[in-house]
């Protein structure tokens, strides 16, 4: 008996390994097509009869063996309708096996039928796999247990053989459990791997985000025969719905969502999956998750997409078959979402490769291990003319000019070899090379070498340096100009720079060095402190420490006979003064000319204020100081008199003895005026005419009156004929006035004052000294 046990349980064993083949994928009982169902009735049924060929007979038309383990099997594979199909199946073969319909036979079938209804409706409603089992397992040893103890009570027989039979049952159930439970693992990395290489074979000819996206939505869909599914993409706190995959068409959508649209979305950011498994009992309470239950969506997963440790989408998948979705589906696609983060990256490196060598106008060429071209860039093309179709597969000799070849080619193969050797991996030289055209022209070559796959390349930059090579002549010539223009100016130009405590100088030349006796070499590496005379040591270190600290500095100083000007200039690399460059001039004779010149200028000047004739200072100088000394009265307080004198009948002077004597006679009283003017620091001027005027600052009226009487009396007593004149001499009349500082007023109003003081002067019969009339402004006597 044991050993038809024995045999039936090597049956099992061998359905459970072809089932591998005969089923690409275990089937699920929730998302199992009727065909599926109608290949799991059938494949379980077949082995359900063989083992009946195996069974031990216990009485007649009874016989035990195994048969409800595949009815079992079928249930948790098909559901309801292949364990009813299975059971169906096998009984059909227990009638042709046993001798057709008898009593026996068709409490057998019962049995069978019965175990197929229990378990397939337990297989509709427990998701549970350990519960499952546990629940099929425990029924079908019930009701066989009872059925073939009547059995066996009924035929008089011990029920000894009944106990081994559910043991092996009971051990079957547990061994099929237990391998199930393998398979399922085994199935689940065998699939999670073969879909990883698909997904990544595939994001290889993928060249933007949006059909990753979408590569992926489908991948997913076809893996677990999902209805729908979507990817929202998240972008500084933004959220876009991009694309939506329903029933096998992918829509393309671009539309911003919000965490109130879908309820995943703010637990995604921080990096969290959900999973709502039946939507009958709870679902999510998105607005866009309103719509796709409407539209018959009853279980959905969430899981997000991280990229450089953040979260950079959502991934939904939604089913219609209530808990079609679990946590082993969910760890599932956590699993997957890696090859899309490392399809971005590699998708993002390509793009930064391609943008790099698309739009460098360098040459960008790619050699592999014999040195034939393999990678072409449109840099390359501009640079050689050889276009991409033209240069993949070439030899890299090509672009080598003839006369240079061998050797070129020897230089690389050592470079190479060097390389490899110092394990080093870039080298840069400067070369020729050679056009489509023929012409030659220099390069600059930098050398990398890498591995992929096991292969060798040799990646290349080149560069037309034509133009920077013609630069660099260009700028020795202006060097060598440079050098020639500084070493014939009239100046001197030095560079120093700073070390330790000490400046140091590095270039002096310049056709003036010769007139100061000095050379090139008395100064170029030497310190301003050996070199600079003592007494302009300090003056220099000063101005050569104010430029090393990066002012531009200009001074002015005299040695000997000679007077220098001299510019400091630093210069600056990387923010800090490097050297300083000094332009010196001998402007000795520049100097001598501007002293002539301020001196012309002073005596132009002194001119301009001056009377010709008298000596005295003129009207205008008069003007500007009577408004100096106007507004220091009134700012400063104190008094300011003013003394306007006129020579009395000069007119009459002038027609008896005539101009000349007219002059002279202006010329005494001028020198009699200012004599006593210059004594009391008081300002004395000719006014116009034979009309003169002082300004007497700190002076009141009394003290102007006293001061006009001595002149007037002064004149008086030169006793100069003027025989027209009512005193028969020359004679002067004077008027005075005083303010005090709070009462000062306008220039012409103090003049008008004085003006009038003289009139009245003259009105009282000449040779007279007047105070201005009594006003409140006015300083008494």
């Amino acid at each position: 008996m044991v050993s038809f046990f024995v045999a039936d349980f090597f049956i099992l064993t061998a359905s459970l390994f072809l089932s591998m083949f005969v089923f690409k994928r275990l089937p699920d009982r929730f998302k199992s097509t009727w065909r599926l169902r109608l290949r799991i009735s059938v494949y379980q049924s077949f082995f359900g009869i063989l083992m009946m060929l195996f069974s031990v007979q216990v009485a007649d038309g009874v016989w035990l063996d195994l048969r409800l383990i595949p009815v079992l099997l079928a249930a948790y594979f098909g559901g309801l309708r292949s364990a009813m199909l299975t059971a169906g199946l096998i009984s059909t073969g227990r009638i042709a096996l046993f001798g057709g319909f008898t009593p026996e036979a068709t409490a057998a079938i019962a049995l069978v039928v019965l175990i197929g209804l229990l378990s397939g409706m337990a297989a509709e409603r427990v998701k549970s796999y350990w519960r499952l089992w546990m629940i099929n397992t425990a029924a079908a040893m019930a009701f066989s247990g009872l059925f073939y103890g009547y059995v066996l009570y009924a035929n008089g027989m011990v029920l000894s053989k009944l106990w081994i039979m559910e043991l092996f049952l009971m051990i079957g159930s547990l061994f099929v459990f237990g391998c199930i439970d393998l398979l399922r693992n085994t199935y689940d990395r065998h699939f999670l791997n073969k879909k990883l290489y698909d997904m990544i074979h595939s994001f290889h000819n993928i060249d933007n985000v949006n059909d990753i996206y979408e590569k992926t939505l489908r991948e997913l869909s076809d893996l677990f025969q999902s209805d729908m599914g979507s990817i929202v993409a998240i972008r500084d706190n933004r959220y876009f719905l991009v694309g939506l995959l329903s029933q096998g068409e992918y829509v393309k959508i671009g539309s911003n969502v919000s965490p109130p649209d879908i309820e995943a979305l703010e637990p995604s950011l921080s990096g969290r999956s959900m999973i709502f498994p039946d939507w009958t009992v709870r679902r999510p309470n998105g607005h866009l998750e309103d719509a796709i239950h409407e539209r018959g969506i009853r279980s959905s997963i969430h899981v997000p997409i991280r990229y450089k440790n953040q979260v950079i989408a959502l991934l939904n998948m939604g089913a219609s078959t209530p808990s079609f979705f679990n946590a082993r589906v969910m760890k599932f696609v956590e699993d997957l979402t890696p090859s899309i983060s490392m399809a971005l990256a590699l998708l993002e490196s390509e793009s930064r490769f391609s943008s790099i060598v698309d739009s460098s106008k360098d040459g960008i060429v790619i050699a592999d291990s014999e040195l034939n071209i393999v990678s072409w860039n449109y840099g390359a093309n501009s640079t050689f003319g050889y276009s991409e179709q033209e240069a993949i597969g070439q030899p890299v000799d090509l672009l080598i000019p003839e006369q240079f070849r061998k050797l070129y080619m020897t230089r690389i193969r050592r470079i190479v070899g060097r390389l490899d050797r110092t394990r080093a991996r870039q080298t840069t030289l400067e070369a020729f090379g050679r056009r489509k055209d023929g012409t030659v022209f220099p390069i600059e070559l930098s050398y990398s070498i890498w591995e992929a796959s096991g292969i060798r390349y040799y990646s290349s930059i080149i560069r037309d340096i034509t133009r920077r090579k013609r630069n660099e002549e260009q700028i020795l010539t202006l060097q060598r100009d440079l050098a020639d223009t500084i070493h014939f100016q009239h100046g001197v130009v030095i560079k120093y720079k700073k070390i330790g405590d000490a400046f140091i100088y590095t270039l002096a030349d310049g056709q003036m060095l010769k007139e100061i006796g000095l050379t090139s070499q008395q100064l170029i590496g030497h310190s301003l402190e050996s070199t600079a005379p003592p007494l302009l040591l300090d003056f220099l270190r000063e101005q050569y420490a104010l430029a090393w600290s990066g002012q531009i500095v200009e001074c002015e100083y005299g040695h000997g006979r000679f007077t220098f000007f001299s510019t400091y200039n630093p210069v600056l690399k990387e923010g800090r003064v490097r050297e300083v460059v000094v332009s010196i001039s001998n402007i000795s004779r520049r100097k001598q000319a501007e002293e002539k010149l301020i001196e012309a200028n002073r005596r132009l000047e002194q001119l301009s204020n001056v009377d010709g004739l008298t000596g005295l200072h003129n009207r205008r100088s008069f003007d500007q100081q009577l408004e100096q000394e106007r507004i220091r009265c009134r700012n400063n307080g104190g008094t300011l008199a003013l003394m306007m004198m006129d020579i009395d009948s000069f007119k009459m002077f002038n027609d008896t003895y005539g101009h000349v004597a007219g002059d002279a006679c202006l010329k005494l009283v001028a020198d009699t005026l200012g004599k006593f003017a210059d004594r009391e620091g008081f300002f004395a001027a000719r006014y116009g005419g034979e009309e003169f005027a002082c300004i007497l600052p700190m002076t009141n009226l009394a003290g102007a009156a006293a001061f006009a009487e001595a002149v007037r009396a002064a004149v008086q007593s030169l006793a100069t004929p003027n025989e027209r004149a009512v005193a028969g001499i020359v004679t002067v009349s004077i008027g005075v006035a005083a303010w005090q500082a709070e009462g000062i007023g306008e220039a012409a109003g103090m003049i008008d004052t004085a003006d009038q003081a003289l009139y009245a002067a003259k009105a009282a019969g000449r040779n007279r000294v007047i105070g201005a009339a009594q006003q409140s402004a006015m300083v008494g006597e």
